[in-house]
């Protein structure tokens, strides 16, 4: 026939320059990207070819030291829970997940959370033994404190360092001591976040904007705050709030 094959090389080449073109990272696989998010790896790390082949040895020497434990946790990705979580993210943010960071938080039950974005402020009323009847701002300046929530979007946490009350910080909002002294009701919570959907105007679509969301705005109650003294962790109750789509409803 009059056909002319096409060398390997020729692909290899048509290929490079389409990864050129679109940026490496962009071409992987959303398996690929959570397997190098894992390691703190994404597109700022992997821009050429050099960087991808190291990103990959260092997920192939991952894997290997995993598989001499007796229990590495294989399947977690593949599980129900992960799943519900990478679906919210992708409601809440219009953006598809494609990072899993493993945390170390004791105030917490072991599971996959939803990453709402950075936690700014909370607005508490204090309990009517504090040093005042004011709705005080706990703010959080420099610290990258991250606002989770259950897959089910039911109940948000807070993950990280920076979140330390001390004593003289709990009195304004209560005179009680002990492990998980409760501080008063969430008026509202201020965070961080980029946003994709369509709805929201160009400017703010994709930037990093600070989003606030009443607790009770629509009839229903405000959560609970605690401090957990141990850990250092503040604690959200339960309420009638719940994540759902773009954002945090009542």
């Amino acid at each position: 026939m009059g056909a002319n094959p096409i060398s390997a090389g020729a692909i290899g080449a048509a290929r490079a320059r389409h990864q050129a073109r679109v940026g490496i990272y962009d071409t992987l696989s959303v398996k690929e990207k959570l397997a190098f998010g894992r390691l703190g790896l994404g597109k700022a790390q992997i821009q050429t070819g050099s960087d991808l082949k190291r990103a990959r040895q260092m997920v192939a020497e991952t894997q290997r030291l995993k598989n001499r434990l007796p229990n590495p946790g294989a399947g977690v990705l593949d599980s129900a829970a992960a799943e519900n979580a990478r679906a919210l993210y992708g409601k809440f943010h219009e953006k598809e997940s494609e990072r899993y960071t493993v945390r170390h938080e004791p105030h917490m039950p072991a599971g996959d959370y939803t990453d709402l974005g950075k936690l700014i402020a909370l607005r508490v009323k204090p309990t009517s033994t504090g040093q005042t009847a004011h709705v005080q701002e706990i703010s959080f300046p420099h610290k990258n404190i991250r606002v989770v929530c259950d897959p089910d979007g039911s109940q948000i946490w807070f993950v990280g360092d920076g979140q330390q009350q001390d004593a003289d910080d709990i009195k304004i909002f209560t005179a009680e001591n002990g492990p998980r002294p409760y501080l008063g009701l969430c008026r509202s919570i201020v965070y961080e976040a980029t946003k994709w959907h369509p709805q929201l105007a160009e400017s703010a679509r994709g930037a990093k904007i600070e989003w606030e969301h009443e607790f009770g705005e629509e009839g229903g109650t405000c959560p609970a705050v605690s401090y957990d003294v141990r850990h250092q962790r503040l604690l959200l109750g339960k309420a009638s709030y719940h994540v759902e789509g773009a954002g945090i409803v009542n």
